[in-house]
């Protein structure tokens, strides 16, 4: 038996067992019963499968699930028009009336072209309420070159839906005799005199400059609109994004024609990385491409969105050609050097770009710049926005501010909350023996066809990604895994080479990273003291300066060049809130008396008042793993 009827079978013998009616059925009626539902079933499969690869190909990954799919299928298959409504009740009622009707999840705003395979070759007649009536022109060019004929009924003295009209007497005869004398889809005006007369006002506003006639023509249809001038700002707004143009030729990309395999694709963008560039070790590029593969999926997979950090310690270490080679390689992607709040929330609403920023090294320092820290933060999680009063009536508006975000800086000056956020890309100057081919920063065929085949990879895998649970390295949880996620998903994809390089390379990455607070550091260096140390307590004399052994550390030149101190170290371990109180940061880690073996008792602390902020803020194991070949 096929095992996609199985459940159709196990459903049939159930109820056999179960119900009076099935019970004095013979065994013949029960088989022909069954092989009538399996049938449906299959043809129901195969329509699924069909509507998938049609959606895919039409730039959408998801597949068609039009309702009351078996019966539509049936009907169309008998010769049956078929009635697309805005819902379920509305199919409901029609089928009650022996007509083939279907709808989508959302009704008529949600309609995509996935679910017009649904109605190939088929004789549809669209019945809007007036409410939905401004999604018909969607539907029907979505429609055309699918359905044999597509017409528009619009019932008579109803603003509701045929549910309404039916109430008001209406009955399957009236609808058939309208049926019979709709127009077609092409000859419906959607729009009234007044409406186009409101369009072409405000498309006109939107093609103009800023300035005086900008502003006597504003003024003008504000009142003859009868509106406020900020509500024509707002359609002006509305218009400008709804039709802008790409700014960039590489932004118009087609999807390869063909499957794109995972593994060939990968090791092409490492290949053209390191044509243009000298990295350190295999992690850096490998972790590039995992994210330019990332953007292109962000939009359908991801639900965070890690920032890619290129730094350097020094100038002429190949960040801005890394950034430069990316923007080529990402969707949409605006390359620029720093930017304001503004331009990059407005950015997003209009264009739903990606970004490569150059020259990030004091761009979030200052405190004039906490709103552009605010956004940048709150665009690492999906949903999240930013509210902003907008035009002259000063109404409060959302913004969103989810894209995919590569920054290129000197050194790692981010406060630790953007850091935590970041996946960081350390690179250093090329040695004169270390040669590359100069990158012209302009886009050239090889380019093109990796994002055709970045497009493509990514239409075929979404699905998969957004559910994917990659195995993790060890320590990856809370934000370390969310900014891993989605590339480990990516690697494994790829092959379980690439799954096992990736983990080693996003923990070798993670822990020179650096991306943690100082209080985070305090914890791990004191791990490191007691696992050297040993036995069960320390004063916190002999902490401190153990803790100011290390030349690499912070803590000899802590506070201005003064070295750490015990009253210091009291208040980073329990806070500046005094004991008792967690404070301003700190971890209720508060000294006590101790007495280690054959010193002196004296204030300090025990480890055991460490573990619980050990296991939650110390990453481990220690030891760095090997980086894999390519």
């Amino acid at each position: 038996m096929n095992a996609r009827s199985r459940p159709i079978w196990s459903a049939y013998s159930r109820r056999r067992a179960e119900d009076k009616e099935f019970k004095e059925l013979s065994d013949k009626e029960v088989s022909d019963r069954l092989k009538g539902h399996i049938q449906q079933h299959l043809a129901d499969q195969r329509f699924r499968a069909e509507a998938t690869e049609h959606g895919k190909a039409n730039g959408r990954a998801h597949a068609a699930e039009l309702y009351r799919l078996t019966e539509l299928i049936e009907g169309i298959a008998n010769g049956q028009l078929v009635v697309i409504v805005d819902g379920k009740a509305e199919v409901d009622l029609l089928r009650s009336w022996a007509v083939n009707a279907t709808c989508c999840p959302g009704g008529f705003r949600k309609w995509s072209a996935g679910h017009s395979a649904g109605a190939r070759d088929a004789d549809v007649v669209l019945v809007p309420s007036a409410a939905s009536l401004q999604h018909i022109q969607k539907v029907g060019v979505s429609l055309s070159g699918v359905a044999k004929r597509i017409r528009v009924l619009m019932l008579p003295d109803s603003k509701g839906s045929i549910v309404d009209w039916s109430k008001a007497d209406g009955t399957r005869e009236q609808l058939d005799a309208l049926i019979e004398t709709a127009p077609d889809w092409k000859a419906l005006d959607l729009k009234s005199e007044a409406q186009e007369k409101e369009s072409a006002l405000i498309a006109a506003l939107a093609e103009m400059e800023p300035g005086l006639e900008f502003a006597r023509k504003r003024k003008e249809a504000a009142k003859e609109l009868d509106v406020n001038p900020g509500d024509v700002d707002a359609e002006v707004q509305r218009h400008r994004e709804e039709h802008a143009v790409p700014l960039f030729g590489h932004w118009i990309v087609e999807p390869w024609p063909e499957t794109v395999d995972g593994d060939s694709l990968l090791r092409d963008i490492i290949m053209r990385l390191k044509r243009h560039v000298v990295f350190r070790s295999p992690d850096e590029p490998l972790t590039i491409a995992l994210w330019i593969m990332f953007s292109w999926a962000h939009e359908d997979a991801a639900v965070y969105s890690p920032i890619l950090v290129v730094t350097s310690a020094e100038p002429e270490s190949g960040k801005t050609t890394t950034l430069g080679v990316m923007q080529f390689l990402m969707p949409r992607c605006l390359a620029t050097v720093e930017i304001s709040e503004a331009a990059l929330y407005r950015s997003i609403r209009r264009w739903q770009p990606s970004f490569a920023i150059d020259e990030f090294d004091k761009v979030l320092s200052g405190d004039d710049r906490s709103g552009l820290r605010t956004v940048i933060n709150a665009g690492h999680t999906r949903a999240q926005c930013v509210i902003r009063c907008e035009g002259d009536a000063k109404e409060p508006e959302a913004f969103p501010v989810f894209a995919p975000k590569a920054i290129g800086m000197i050194g790692r000056d981010l406060p630790p909350a953007t850091a935590s956020r970041g996946i960081f890309i350390q690179q250093e100057r090329r040695k004169s023996d270390e040669p590359v081919e100069k990158f012209a920063h302009r886009d050239d065929p090889w380019l093109a066809d990796l994002r055709a085949r970045l497009f493509r990879w990514s239409l075929d895998n979404a699905d998969v990604l957004r559910d994917a649970k990659p195995v993790m390295p060890e320590g990856f949880d809370n934000r370390r895994a969310d900014n891993w996620r989605v590339q480990l998903a990516i690697a494994e994809l790829a092959g379980e080479d690439w799954a096992e390089k990736a983990r080693i390379a996003a923990a070798n990455l993670d822990r020179e990273s650096d991306a943690s607070t100082i209080g985070a550091r305090l914890l791990a260096d004191i791990k490191r003291i007691r696992d050297e140390d040993g036995g069960d307590c320390i004063l916190s004399a002999t902490l401190v300066t153990r803790l100011k052994e290390d030349p690499e550390a912070p803590w000899a030149e802590w506070n201005h060049g003064k070295g750490l101190t015990q009253n210091s170290l009291a208040a980073l371990l329990g806070g500046s809130g005094g004991r008792g109180r967690r404070g301003k940061r700190g971890y209720g880690i508060h000294s006590q008396t101790v007495h280690p073996p054959g010193q002196s008792h004296g204030r300090g602390y025990k480890w055991a008042q460490f573990e619980d902020a050990w296991s939650r803020y110390v990453i481990t194991p220690d030891t760095k793993l090997a980086s894999g070949d390519e």
